[in-house]
């Protein structure tokens, strides 16, 4: 037992440390934003270590964080989400964020990405948005442990599935993926993705600025 923990944290040290990947200085982010509703969801396949273990760990490899849309008070496109490692905006704490859309999506940390809806999101949509918020004001921190159990602490796809499930509604279908090392079962953003009630609402889109 002992020696595989340590095989699975090598192999784990191995592809976070071979993780820096070459962007593109000079890129610009498209996004179609008036198809965009609160409530959508947003995902990508990310640039940053923890991105490259989230997309190594999960047979599906296609996006490895998520978060929610909303607008703010000025009345910009934000991304709320909880992320490891990106705390420079919260004053060094990792907790719950938001992130101007294009920022979220920027290319210095996004691979590729996509928008989606819930088809059927029109008589929750409030519901749903106030829930983004309420647990975006408690600034709740990110959950290195990855159990659900735990309310006080939250990672990205508990986010999401916290806010639709408050509203009756379990966005993974009760998908789950069992982890090494990991007490508790884990939602992975594949886990999400696969649910058939979720209709695509555009692509994330980049092109070199003139």
């Amino acid at each position: 037992m002992l020696l595989k923990r340590i095989c699975i944290f090598t192999f784990v040290l191995i592809i976070a440390a071979g993780c820096n990947q070459q962007v593109e200085p000079e890129l610009e982010v498209i996004i179609d934003k008036t198809k965009l509703q609160e409530g959508d969801l947003v995902f990508r396949l990310g640039r940053s270590r923890s991105s490259r273990i989230v997309n190594f760990a999960d047979k599906e490899r296609s996006y490895s964080h998520i978060g929610l849309l909303v607008k703010n008070s000025l009345g910009e496109w934000c991304v709320i989400h909880a992320v490891p490692g990106e705390s420079e905006e919260t004053e060094g704490r990792e907790i719950i964020k938001c992130d101007l859309l294009l920022h979220f999506f920027g290319a210095d940390r996004t691979v590729i990405g996509i928008v989606m809806r819930f088809d059927s999101i029109a008589p929750i949509s409030q519901q749903i948005v106030d829930k983004i918020k309420e647990l975006y004001d408690k600034e709740l921190p990110f959950d290195h442990n990855y159990a659900l159990s735990d309310i006080s602490t939250v990672y990205c796809t508990e986010f999401v599935y916290r806010v639709f499930l408050s509203a009756g509604i379990d966005l993974s279908e009760g998908r789950r993926h069992t982890i090494p090392l990991f007490k508790e079962a884990i939602i992975f953003p594949s886990d999400i993705l696969k649910n058939k009630a979720l209709q695509e609402v555009c692509e994330v889109s980049f092109v070199k600025k003139n």
